[in-house]
């Protein structure tokens, strides 16, 4: 043995043995995400038809559901990041320690499923101290809180690789060739479609929150989108790492909370319109999108070259 992946990674290969039903079992999973996400906008007092607006950008939203369908390992990373970074908010806000612990485990949880949420991890670790805190003498304390259970797992899988004899970085997908690569194609082509994929909802974000006056919240989640993007180091696909922005940013805009409720209304509304709007032009034109839709509506013509999703 001389590679390994993750061990929460391999359980839907395993327990779902056909392409069919991992796409249903990533289909219960968004239900239940869209579900648990419902709860939390419910608990922050958002009104009933701020959280439908929400859930139907998500529902509708190709990323989404082409996530959700072809890449169950990198969906379910995406559902425990989104209950990790709810309990994180708790922790934060409510001095609830309960749900820091859980955020903890969740986020390890993540890193366990799919190794490219381990930057993205790290990186809501910092963002964990920009929240609103209850206790502001704790933020380092609670940063470690959240972030030990990934850097333990991390490490776990780093010395399980030294002990097979392969190297303390088996685990990744990638090698610094591959990671040179991707950052050369970052740089060389910035208007391909799965940077704009990327840059759109990071745009809409960044001028939301000049307009609304949010800049706490839109950091945090700039810093978010730079966590997902960072994947590329680790062996993740620019498209895939785009959509994993994209997907976050849209959650991350409804979780994080800003100064007043009246504010935070406004802006759930205005981000998951426009970032789902930007979301359907963009993927449109992306060949795993428009094979996708094809297959869903039976319009149209596969596109030629397109992508493994």
């Amino acid at each position: 043995m001389t590679t390994f992946s993750p061990p929460l990674g391999a359980l839907p290969a395993l327990v779902l043995p056909s392409e069919l039903l991992l796409a249903l079992g990533g289909a219960l999973l968004g239900g239940f995400f869209l579900q648990g996400l419902d709860q939390a906008m419910f608990r922050r007092g958002l009104h009933g038809i701020i959280r439908l607006v929400v859930l139907v950008s998500l529902l509708i939203s190709p990323v989404f559901v082409l996530l959700a369908a072809t890449d169950i390992t990198m969906f379910g990373a995406v559902v425990l990041f989104g209950f990790g970074l709810i309990d994180i908010v708790r922790f934060e806000n409510l001095a609830n320690t309960q749900a820091g612990f859980r955020a903890g485990l969740l986020l390890g949880a993540a890193a366990m499923t799919d190794v490219r949420a381990i930057p993205l991890v790290l990186t809501v670790a910092i963002v964990g101290t920009l929240l609103i805190h209850s206790r502001p003498q704790a933020r380092a304390a609670n940063a470690v809180i959240v972030a030990f259970p990934t850097v333990a797992v991390t490490v776990a899988l780093a010395l399980a690789g030294v002990i097979i004899g392969s190297g303390p970085l088996t685990f990744l997908r990638t090698d610094a060739t591959s990671a040179a690569r991707a950052i050369e194609a970052l740089v060389s082509d910035p208007l391909s479609e799965p940077l704009m994929l990327y840059l759109a909802p990071v745009l809409v974000v960044a001028i939301t929150a000049g307009v609304f006056g949010f800049a706490r919240s839109g950091v945090m989640m700039l810093l978010i989108a730079v966590g997902a993007l960072a994947g590329v180091l680790v062996g993740s696909p620019l498209i895939a790492a785009a959509a994993l922005a994209y997907l976050l940013v849209h959650i991350s805009v409804t979780i994080l909370p800003t100064e007043s409720p009246a504010q935070h209304a406004a802006i759930v509304v205005m981000c998951s319109v426009l970032v789902g709007i930007v979301g359907w032009v963009v993927a449109s034109r992306l060949p795993e999108a428009q094979e996708w839709s094809v297959v869903f509506t039976g319009f149209g013509s596969v596109p030629s070259g397109g992508g493994d999703g």
